[in-house]
């Protein structure tokens, strides 16, 4: 994430006219506040809508007289970014793309630099920019779709090229005694939903909560056996979910903000679905081992025991 400081980094021209800014953040950036920001990550389009901007999950229109491009942590990501934000930009428009310096921006501008040139680069409070002229003909937008073994699954997802070894372990603990209504809270792109479907045939309804937008749509896709009983929500559960009944939760809750580790985020997660279950409900949720979940667990439910304890994963089931 570029940081507030670095806004004079986004040096667009002294009327930057129409801006499309993609993986946009709630940065002060004075002019632009009347840019279209494109956010796929809950809590960032909502920080977004929040203090103003017009912001949506994916904007598939073009026109635009500059863009920026703020980068994401995927290679393949940034590049599609960067591709779409030149399609986007008229002939001879402005693109930037800026980045911490500790990030891939620097091989980003010579990937670029293999395409168009580098019209400026300049550096400042941690964070790298570069400028190109948008120019000839669109660029090919590189692929984003990827697959773990039978999921369909998208770059810059989590665990987007392999089963989570997690979420393979509290897959095992599914079962028929796992019915009624049931949500998975950071469901990702279904891989827990479709597993729990395969092994509990009396789930009625199933709702499946996720922060990335992205990661939804390939749930939504790898879910479609069942979807008479699935339903998609996007949200961030720890700002968003209120109270609702379910017979039980499933979920491998996220435990990183950007790149640092958060444990407030899961405990976050283990209070909502606490607030989610009717009584006698149960949640059964897996978590790296070192992770320290067993105090709020403690205040949040009736009782927990842990189900297993293996690759440095624990499984806890709990109850209301």
């Amino acid at each position: 994430m570029v940081d507030h400081r670095d806004t004079a980094l986004l040096a667009l021209p002294a009327d930057p006219g129409r801006v499309l800014v993609l993986n946009a953040q709630p940065l002060p950036v004075g002019a632009l506040r009347d840019a279209v920001c494109e956010q796929g990550f809950r809590p960032d389009f909502l920080a977004l809508e929040q203090v103003g901007y017009d912001v949506s999950p994916r904007v598939e229109e073009g026109g635009f007289d500059s863009a920026i491009v703020l980068i994401h942590r995927s290679r393949v990501l940034n590049e599609v970014l960067i591709a779409r934000a030149h399609n986007a930009v008229r002939e001879g428009g402005a693109v930037v793309v800026a980045g911490p310096v500790k990030s891939s921006v620097k091989a980003l501008r010579k990937w670029v630099g293999t395409r168009a040139q580098i019209a400026d680069s300049f550096a400042k409070h941690h964070a790298v920019a570069f400028r190109f002229v948008a120019t000839g003909a669109d660029w090919p937008v590189p692929d984003l779709a990827e697959r773990a073994e039978d999921f369909i699954t998208s770059a810059g997802t989590f665990s987007a090229d392999r089963l989570d070894k997690g979420s393979v372990l509290l897959a095992r603990h599914f079962g028929p005694h796992l019915r009624g209504c049931v949500a998975d809270f950071g469901a990702g792109w279904g891989y827990l939903s479709a597993e729990l479907m395969k092994v509990a045939p009396e789930v009625g309804s199933l709702a499946l909560y996720e922060a990335d937008h992205a990661a939804l749509g390939c749930a939504r896709e790898n879910l479609a056996p069942w979807a008479q009983v699935a339903d998609f929500k996007w949200m961030d559960v720890p700002a968003e979910f209120g109270d609702a009944q379910f017979n039980h939760v499933i979920m491998n809750p996220p435990f990183h903000t950007d790149r640092a580790a958060d444990t407030a985020l899961g405990q976050a997660f283990i209070q909502a679905a606490a607030r989610a279950l009717m009584p006698g409900g149960s949640l059964l949720m897996v978590a790296n081992r070192n992770l320290p979940y067993e105090t709020v667990l403690e205040g949040a439910f009736k009782r927990y025991e842990r189900l297993a304890d293996e690759q440095g994963f624990k499984v806890i089931e709990a109850f209301v």
